[in-house]
């Protein structure tokens, strides 16, 4: 609410862009989330791994853990509401002059793949969020190839939005790096 107010938004003619990771990120996910469910009109919201993560607790593929902080959504009468809404934002949001993403995407894609992969995604995720959480996690794939299975290429599209850092020389997804640019391995 600070930064709101440190920009002077106005919902009667501003639009924000959250690149993800909107909820359990710290304390105050219900209401962060209850204020973007409000303002919704005024949003364009990509999915990072955190709200991935939520989604797969809320769906019983995961469970919740002492350093979630989503509890209070879980438990909030309109949980159903947000999970809802939630199942609706992309992996990638673009316009005709920008492409926003959380993390990042795998160079040998153009932008206009990035976009219709995440479309497919988003297809997949609506149609059985279960089946599809439950088998978005993990760290292979790491790198593109054309013979991936769709399972497989998904799985890389979503490591590489939602996670990705840096790459490695072999243009696969280095996962251990977490730190800043300055730090960056050669």
């Amino acid at each position: 609410q600070n930064l709101l107010d440190k920009i002077d938004f106005d919902s009667t003619k501003d639009e924000l862009w959250l690149v993800g990771d909107v909820i359990n990120r710290g304390q105050g996910s219900l209401q962060t989330l209850e204020w973007c469910y409000e303002n919704q009109d005024n949003l364009k919201v990509v999915l990072g791994n955190h709200d991935l993560h939520f989604l797969s607790i809320a769906f019983k593929q995961k469970k919740l853990s002492k350093s979630d902080t989503v509890g209070p959504i879980l438990a909030s009468g309109n949980c159903d509401k947000y999970v809802d809404w939630m199942l609706t934002w992309p992996l990638i949001y673009s316009n005709k002059n920008f492409l926003m993403v959380h993390a990042g995407l795998m160079p040998q894609w153009s932008t206009v793949d990035a976009v219709k992969l995440s479309k497919e995604i988003s297809i997949s995720l609506k149609k059985d969020p279960r089946s599809f959480l439950m088998e978005m996690y993990g760290n292979k794939p790491d790198q593109w190839s054309s013979k991936h299975t769709k399972r497989d290429l998904f799985r890389l599209a979503i490591n590489a939005t939602t996670r990705l850092r840096c790459l490695k020389a072999d243009a696969s997804i280095d996962f251990s790096y977490k730190s800043d640019l300055d730090s960056l391995p050669v």
